[in-house]
């Protein structure tokens, strides 16, 4: 679950972020959420999320299954 100041990226695996995807889709800061929006195949509740895109510089609304909390590489 998220919460907003989360900083996310898209989820590595998953034929559905493919779509999303864009090289300046590096970091996320998610500044809204509305929780169980979303009902998923396997009958739970997903909350559809609000990201700041950086550097892109744009919002996008998605639901929070595409996304994961930033790793740092080392």
């Amino acid at each position: 679950m998220f919460e907003i100041g989360d900083l996310v990226q898209f989820k590595k695996e998953g034929a559905f972020t493919k779509t999303r995807e864009h090289p300046d889709k590096q970091i996320g800061l998610i500044v809204d959420l509305e929780r169980d929006v979303y009902m998923t195949h396997k009958g739970d509740w997903d909350d559809q999320i609000k990201v700041y895109w950086m550097p892109y510089g744009e919002e996008e609304v998605m639901p929070e299954f595409l996304l994961e909390k930033y790793e740092v590489s080392t």
